[in-house]
């Protein structure tokens, strides 16, 4: 049924149909999260991604939020990656589609580089932290404060393991609450435990 509603939604666009689209869209975004855990196929996403790039820039809030549910968590080609890249500055939606996504790429990876380098999306500097520190390592964070950095590496996309040994030589720098919530977050105890020991 996903796949026929995208196709469908995608070909009204591309022939300038006129429709309900926000009362559409809600309708293919609640069968984009019924299917949430099972693969949808690439062509379901060529034709979501299609759709969201089409009407994002365009549309009013509430509806690029339904938007952008369409392709959360979906990995994309480079074409669409390059066509968000080139975009960013547009739209806070496309600059969270890129941060928040699923799994190491080298073109996102360039983009938040370059935005860190630069200093820019400050404001949303500890998923910038997350997305660079599995290939910089904690040295190179060395000038961030402590509380958005153990944030950053939290939600980094590495082991826990390896997540809870940089986070422990934080510890000194963080507030107890700080350290209890995110040994929540992550289910690492050991936090708790290198905590007490200070």
């Amino acid at each position: 049924m996903l796949r026929g509603c995208a196709q469908n939604v995608r070909a009204a666009l591309d022939a300038g149909h006129r429709f309900r689209s926000f009362d559409t869209l809600k309708v293919l975004r609640s069968q984009v999260i019924a299917a949430d855990g099972i693969d949808i196929p690439a062509e379901v996403v060529r034709d979501l991604f299609a759709i969201y790039r089409r009407l994002i820039l365009k549309s009013r809030e509430e509806v690029q939020w339904t938007l952008s549910r369409l392709i959360k968590d979906q990995q994309l080609t480079d074409e669409e990656l390059d066509w968000l890249i080139e975009n960013w500055e547009s739209s806070e939606h496309l600059v969270n589609r890129l941060l928040l996504y699923p799994q190491p790429n080298l073109k996102v990876l360039a983009w938040a580089a370059t935005r860190y380098e630069e200093g820019s999306l400050r404001e949303r500097m500890c998923e910038l932290v997350a997305l660079l520190f599995p290939e910089r390592g904690l040295q190179a964070f060395a000038g961030i404060d402590p509380l958005t950095l153990a944030w950053g590496i939290s939600r980094a996309h590495i082991e826990r393991d390896s997540k809870t040994a940089a986070l422990e030589s934080l510890i000194p720098h963080l507030s107890a609450d700080t350290v209890v919530k995110i040994a929540m977050a992550l289910n690492a105890p050991a936090l708790v435990r290198a905590a007490l020991q200070e």
